[in-house]
C-alpha cells in the first residue's frame, strides 16, 4: 500500500515520536471507525514541523511529494552519506489542524493495531 493510500485523513495523532534522523512513529487513531494506525518512516533523512495544535486536530491530507525544494536540499545535504541513498528519499507529508508534518525519509511502514469492531489486533504491513 502506497502511502498516500493509507485510510488515516480524519484521524487524531495520538503519538509522535521522533528519534532522532533514523525514524518517526506516528499512531493515528480514525473517526467514526474506531482503527488506530501505527506508521514508521525508516532511514529519515530530514523533518521539519509545524505544530500549532488545537485540542480537535486532525489529519486534513496526507500525500507523497514527487519534487519539493525541502526534498531537493536533503538529497543534496545526503549525496556523502552512507546511511541513507539519496535517490531512494521521499517526501512524506501530514497536515492536521494549524500544522504539518514533512518528513523526507527512504520508505514507511504501517500497522493497524486497534479495530474497534474487533479485537486489538497487529497487522504488519508494508
Amino acid at each position: 500500500m502506497e502511502f498516500d493510500e493509507l485510510p488515516i485523513d480524519g484521524a487524531a495523532i495520538n503519538l509522535l515520536d521522533v528519534d532522532t534522523m533514523k525514524k518517526v512513529d506516528i499512531r493515528a487513531f480514525t473517526f467514526p471507525d474506531g482503527r488506530e494506525y501505527f506508521v514508521t518512516f525508516f532511514k529519515v533523512a530530514g523533518i521539519q514541523m509545524c505544530l500549532q495544535e488545537t485540542p480537535e486536530a486532525k489529519i486534513v491530507s496526507h500525500s507523497t511529494i514527487s519534487t519539493s525544494v525541502f526534498l531537493k536540499r536533503v538529497r543534496k545535504e545526503k549525496r556523502k552519506s552512507i546511511a541513507v541513498t539519496p535517490e531512494n528519499l521521499k517526501h512524506f507529508q501530514i497536515k492536521y489542524g494549524k500544522g504539518f508534518i514533512d518528513i523526507i525519509a527512504e520508505g514507511f511502514t504501517h500497522s493497524l493495531i486497534w479495530d474497534a469492531q474487533g479485537d486489538a489486533i497487529l497487522m504488519p504491513q508494508t
